[in-house]
């Protein structure tokens, strides 16, 4: 999906806005494309050539200087997997940016990060790659200067060598990537699987290039994995060589036979997989039957919902410029304001007016298919903007009339925010279509407007569609994680075409999104006179951040007393090095309390998925813990009491009481057979 922008009269004011502007496009054209720049031009005549407007000529010239050094960050790249920007709408804005955008190169061996908004110091801190991979080797661009870069479970960090400032208006960092990224992907170090038998160790080893550089062993025959997972599709990914061995594997308690990893070679391959299961929670079981080695390097899931497991809504919102507005009506964000009435004609069983008050107050006298209605008194202090809404109507057209009255003596400025509109042919599920569609079926709507949303908790999405000669354009939205999109597609195809995946997203920042979509076809003309829109399923990938790896208390992973902060004190370990208990909003991280007992101060307030008290004596006291995403527990093992002398949030934002907690009294929040004493709810 290509761009096009205007040098000096509209995008580009300077050289450094046409690179800015060139470098979000690279960074966030997941469509596909580039960006195109048109240049003003003076045209021909009499006894002039035309050419190049030379007003434009220094943005030019000095677009080129600040591209060359870094083009290759540009050129021939795709928008990064691992960072993915966020949307307002259509595009990517740099207001929204905190620190800037990322690229990657075409075969996916580098990663490039654009700092277009430097940090005060000079260490940048990023989360976690959303993909999972791991990087190596950052040095700058522009003179192949190195970068400190330090990467654990919770963040990427990297630092400017002393007295070196960031480079306007792009600092570009190239890093070389170490371990391979993927989609829908949790890691063998994941909470969701566990190891039975004596003989399997924990490797890290940065040759191998195995996901996230790391891996699970077993050695003896009889030892097994078990990974526990919610979805329909699972993979198990491991490594192929002569001294691999046997694996009986069996999902549920149903065998699903042998895999023999010793018949071919190379680190993170998919071994086994399945798919079609029953929407719900699975357990896939792993046992070594034979041969030297066996290895769990990571697990990709995903959900296929199927149309007819989704909600299709038989509503639809239509702005204010669908009715009729005469008068002085002008635009103002997402309303119509100061104007005197409108007709709004539409065909259904309900409608709801929404709007209100932009200043003043005033009536709003509404008139059904000739006949008088209600009238509804418009103010600033509305707690809602839903005006009216009128249903029991008989399915057939309609004519809505509103008209302002009763104007404050002060001003009264009218808002209009659209209408919404209830049909029981917005989408209709047929079955038996005999094309191919995942079982058979498909949700078809052939009216401009229809709208449906899913809301889901992953990694990444993806929509399936039915393309064929009746398809035309249809939006998308996705919104979640401090990001909004909006794209448009064409789904024409003079053939049918079956299992489309027309808008993939498949690597999110795990947390809750809702995807939408909406039939929005233009019915006139000769060429646009079908709108149909065929939705088949909907495919959301389960996979999990590394900031759901857990951190150790203590920067050895022993515990001892010590201050609890967000960001600042390397006091946590990872299973490999001391890190810093990093924070970009996941809703999944797990902190294990090991080793020998103490007080923990928490000194900021600290977000938390899931915590894990392993021995006795932790008391923790100080500033809110926030129990986050979903599912949180806290596990307390056996003859261990663990005491939070502090106030603890749920997720809906009440407070834990008082009390003692065990998997007995609380099975939802506790697991283990310890204590938890919680003393101080205020």
């Amino acid at each position: 999906m290509a761009s096009q922008y205007q040098i000096f009269n509209q995008t580009a004011k300077s050289p450094e806005d046409m690179l800015v502007t060139t470098i979000i496009q690279a960074a966030s054209n997941t469509m596909g494309g580039g960006i195109q720049w048109s240049i003003d031009a003076h045209g021909a005549g009499k006894n002039s050539r035309g050419g190049l407007d030379q007003s434009c000529r220094p943005i030019l010239d000095g677009f080129a200087k600040l591209f060359k050094p870094i083009a290759e960050s540009v050129k021939n790249t795709r928008p990064s997997n691992s960072y993915p920007p966020p949307f307002s709408g259509a595009v990517v804005k740099l207001s929204g940016l905190s620190w800037g955008v990322a690229t990657q190169s075409s075969d996916g061996n580098k990663e490039f990060l654009h700092i277009l908004k430097a940090p005060s110091g000079n260490t940048l801190t990023l989360p976690p790659p959303a993909d999972g991979k791991v990087f190596t080797n950052a040095r700058l661009l522009n003179g192949g200067l190195a970068v400190s870069l330090s990467q654990s479970n919770r963040g990427v960090t990297l630092m400017l060598p002393d007295g070196l400032l960031w480079q306007k208006p792009d600092t570009v960092i190239v890093m070389d990537v170490l371990a391979p990224g993927g989609v829908g992907l949790v890691n063998n170090t994941s909470r969701a699987v566990n190891y039975l038998g004596s003989s399997w160790s924990y490797q890290r080893n940065a040759k191998t290039r195995e996901f996230r550089n790391d891996s699970h062993r077993a050695t003896a025959d009889g030892d097994s994995f078990s990974f526990t997972f919610n979805g329909t599709d699972v993979a198990w990914i491991s490594s192929l060589g002569e001294d691999r061995g046997v694996v009986e594997l069996v999902i549920d308690g149903v065998s699903q036979g042998t895999v023999d990893l010793s018949k071919g070679s190379g680190n993170f391959q998919t071994v086994f997989s399945k798919s079609g299961l029953p929407r719900g929670t699975h357990t896939l079981t792993g046992t070594k039957r034979g041969g030297a080695l066996m290895t769990v390097d990571a697990f990709k899931v995903s959900e296929l919902i199927n149309d007819s497991e989704l909600a299709f809504q038989d509503s639809t919102r239509f702005g204010p410029t669908a009715a009729e507005l005469p008068g002085p009506w002008e635009p103002r964000g997402g309303s119509w304001i100061n104007g005197h009435g409108f007709t709004f004609r539409f065909h259904g069983t309900a409608v709801e007016i929404l709007g209100g008050s932009a200043h003043g107050s005033g009536d709003l006298v509404l008139t059904l298919n000739g006949q008088p209605h209600s009238t509804v008194h418009c103010h600033g202090g509305q707690t809602t903007r839903s005006l009216a809404k009128i249903s029991g109507l008989p399915y057939q057209p309609h004519t809505l009339t509103g008209h302002y009255e009763n104007r404050h003596p002060a001003g009264f400025i009218p808002a209009l925010d659209g209408f919404t509109v209830t049909r029981p042919d917005f989408w209709s599920h047929r079955k038996d279509r005999g094309l191919g569609e995942i079982n058979d079926d498909s949700h078809v709507s052939e009216l401009k407007g229809s709208t449906s949303s899913h809301t889901f908790t992953g990694s990444g999405v993806e929509i399936i569609t039915t393309k064929d000669v009746e398809s035309r354009t249809a939006h998308y939205t996705l919104d979640g994680a401090g990001s909004s999109l909006w794209v448009g597609l064409n789904h024409y195809s003079p053939v049918t075409e079956v299992g489309c995946a027309v808008f993939r997203y498949p690597n999110l920042v795990p947390g809750r999104y809702t995807v939408g979509f909406q039939n929005a076809a233009n019915p006139s003309g000769i060429n646009f006179s079908f709108v149909r829109l065929n939705i088949d399923a909907l495919r959301v990938y389960k996979g999990e951040s590394s900031s759901a790896s857990p951190l150790f208390w203590g920067s050895d992973g022993h515990g001892e007393s010590g201050a609890w902060d967000a960001g600042v004190a390397s006091n946590w370990h990872d299973g490999a090095s001391p890190v810093k208990w990093q924070d970009f909003g996941a809703e999944d991280q797990m902190a294990v309390f090991a080793g020998n007992g103490g007080r923990i101060d928490v000194v900021t307030s600290i977000r938390v998925n899931r915590l894990v008290f392993r021995s006795d004596h932790y008391v923790l006291r100080g500033q809110p813990l926030e129990l986050t995403g979903e599912k949180p527990t806290i596990h307390v093992a056996d003859k261990v009491k663990a005491v939070l002398a502090l106030p603890v949030r749920l997720p809906g934002g009440a407070l834990l009481a008082a009390d003692s907690y065990t998997a007995a009294s609380h099975p939802d929040l506790i697991t283990g057979s310890g204590t938890l004493i919680v003393e101080n709810s205020h």
